[in-house]
């Protein structure tokens, strides 16, 4: 599930809804510019860790000896202020191991102490055609946004409402990309291109098993979205109220960091509404052995 639920306070505790989450696999830091994954497909490979911070824009990079293995970029907008991811991915033979989640995480707390305050957003790559050609795309990015907590910027249960929709073709698996749903609907964005996450493992699903029963039964469809399991991908993300303990759950090193940031993160307003102003929390503090 996206987001998190507010826990009420109980005396003694410094953040009752603390949980600690790993949105990728754990490593550990052998030097400040290399570390070692610990699980997963790429347990005990070692990875080149790069990265960037400047005024209006900052990137975290892997390589595997002198190749490079992917790169996670986000810009600073405003400066010093907002945090938008734009893009992460990794070469094709290195998908599906976690890797975006790890240069996600790297960069988040690399970036987040130079801040003045943080809003966080992420941006996708948002035309599609409902051509033969349409195929997935956004996937590891989506998944990262899931993991932390964010929720998407269109209003899936209106999108997804059976008398808004036009038709739904299953989008099969190709090259490195699961398969996924295409969804043509009478009102704005037109065409949403959507994938399943196993609610268990919060993966997606490797099998159209799922998706042919939502060509069949268009309901099942917005029942997904609405349990937060179908993730539109065509669509930016923003971190919401609901969606700010999970974030800091991710994010923060311990109990006590997070309940220092969690009064002080300031979220994205709700589409169509007035952004709140409230202070953010600067965070300065690093560790040898990261959850990622």
């Amino acid at each position: 599930m996206t987001g998190t639920t507010t826990t009420i306070a109980r005396p003694g505790l410094l953040a009752p809804w603390w949980q600690p989450v790993s949105i990728g696999p754990k490593f550990d830091w052998l030097d400040h510019d290399r570390i070692r994954v610990n699980e997963g497909r790429f347990a005990g490979a070692e990875f080149g860790v790069a990265t960037e911070v400047r005024g209006d824009r900052a990137a975290c990079r892997l390589d595997s000896g002198v190749r490079r293995v992917g790169q996670c970029l986000v810009e600073r907008d405003p400066p010093g202020k907002g945090i938008v991811l734009w893009d992460t991915g990794v070469r094709p033979e290195f998908r599906r191991g976690g890797l975006c989640a790890v240069m996600a995480w790297i960069l988040l707390r690399e970036l987040v102490p130079v801040q003045h305050e943080t809003s966080f957003r992420v941006r996708m790559i948002t035309s599609v055609s409902a051509g033969d050609d349409t195929g997935l795309r956004n996937v590891g990015i989506c998944v990262v946004a899931n993991r932390l907590g964010l929720t998407g910027d269109y209003r899936a249960a209106d999108l997804l409402a059976p008398a808004n929709i036009n038709a739904v073709r299953v989008l099969p698996a190709r090259y490195d990309q699961p398969p996924g749903l295409l969804v043509t609907t009478r009102t704005y964005p037109l065409s949403i291109v959507a994938f399943a996450l196993d609610p268990d493992t919060s993966r997606p699903l490797g099998t159209t098993r799922v998706y042919d029963e939502m060509v069949r039964d268009h309901r099942l469809a917005r029942e997904w979205a609405g349990r937060g399991h179908l993730v539109i991908s065509n669509g930016d993300w923003s971190l919401r109220e609901d969606g700010i303990e999970r974030f800091l759950c991710a994010l923060a090193l311990d109990e006590q960091e997070a309940a220092d940031l969690r009064p002080r993160v300031r979220p994205c307003p709700e589409p169509g509404s007035k952004p709140r102003r409230r202070p953010l929390l600067r965070l300065g503090r690093s560790r040898a052995g990261a959850r990622s």
